[in-house]
């Protein structure tokens, strides 16, 4: 499983239309259908009911949702962080920093302290609200949660 494949199940499910994530990723459809299928392969349930009418999100879909858009978070704040310790921002700690703002990432009463030191609590979508932003590079998070635009690409 890899963040371009949880990318495009964003897209796919956000969207309901394989052929809509393709224009907004800038793929093919059997692009889209062929990482979507791999997926579910992957993690051995349907995540979308195929049929005449569109596409439906499957009870797996629904559940992988709110885990796909925090993955997809973290793994911004990730490269951020690491982009932080190339560029020499974090200190002449780093080491001690990362490991004080990654310890500091994990669930406290049911909220999290970000990657920026705020408290941060986890809304229905599974995206970061309160002090904290949730960014997506070269992607739009729109109001709802859902990532328009370019996949992001290692700098």
């Amino acid at each position: 499983m890899d963040t371009e494949k949880i990318e495009t199940f964003l897209c796919a499910a956000d969207n309901l239309s394989f052929s809509e994530a393709a224009k907004l990723l800038h793929l093919s459809q059997p692009s889209v259908s062929h990482q979507i299928k791999t997926l579910e392969q992957e993690l051995g349930v349907d995540l979308f009911k195929r049929s005449s009418t569109g596409l439906e999100l499957t009870e797996g879909g629904r559940v992988l949702l709110p885990w796909a858009r925090r993955l997809i978070h973290d793994s911004v704040n990730l490269k951020e962080i690491m982009t932080s310790l190339e560029e020499e921002i974090v200190g002449p700690d780093a080491a001690d920093d990362v490991d004080r703002l990654l310890g500091a990432g994990q669930k406290e009463a049911g909220h999290v302290v970000g990657v920026n030191g705020l408290d941060e609590q986890p809304d229905a979508r599974g995206v970061e609200s309160g002090g904290g932003v949730s960014k997506v590079p070269d992607h739009r998070l729109m109001g709802d949660g859902r990532i328009q635009g370019r996949r992001f690409d290692a700098r």
